[in-house]
């Protein structure tokens, strides 16, 4: 009877081994099989990121900007000053930015390279003639291109 007992309890001793060392190995797979996910989806994740980051920051790097102007011309000859009736601005360029990745995720420093800058402003002034002592207006435009 002695045997018996000694025997199951080597039996059970030994299983209890056995099944230890298999949840250690199952562990062990568990854990490299995390490691590997946690890996891929910090990987996903990057990439997602600059794929936001070129989206956002390649389409900010081109502008096109249109504006009002109001403009005052000084006449040196006679004196006075000579204000626009309506003016427009139209710019169109490109920004070259120092750096790829944007500082804190939001700003980026880079040169401005305007391509076409056109300015145009219309202005109307009272001219006097002399000699028959009449009054005219006189229309004067005023356009200036700049690169």
């Amino acid at each position: 009877m002695k045997k018996i007992y000694i025997l199951m309890v080597l039996f059970l001793t030994a299983t209890g081994f056995r099944a230890q060392a298999q949840d250690d190995a199952a562990n062990r797979q568990q854990d490299s099989l995390q490691q590997v996910v946690n890996q891929l989806t910090a990987e996903v994740d990057n990439y997602a990121k600059e794929d936001l980051y070129r989206k956002i920051w390649k389409d900010r790097a081109k502008y096109f900007n249109i504006g009002y102007v109001q403009q005052t011309l000084t006449d040196k000859t006679f004196g006075g000053e000579i204000k626009s009736d309506f003016g427009v601005s139209l710019s169109n360029g490109k920004t070259y930015y120092l750096h790829k990745k944007p500082i804190a995720g939001m700003m980026k420093f880079g040169l401005d390279w305007t391509w076409m800058d056109i300015n145009y402003a219309k202005s109307t002034t009272q001219m006097i003639d002399e000699e028959n002592g009449s009054v005219s207006s006189v229309a004067m435009h005023q356009l200036e291109y700049g690169m």
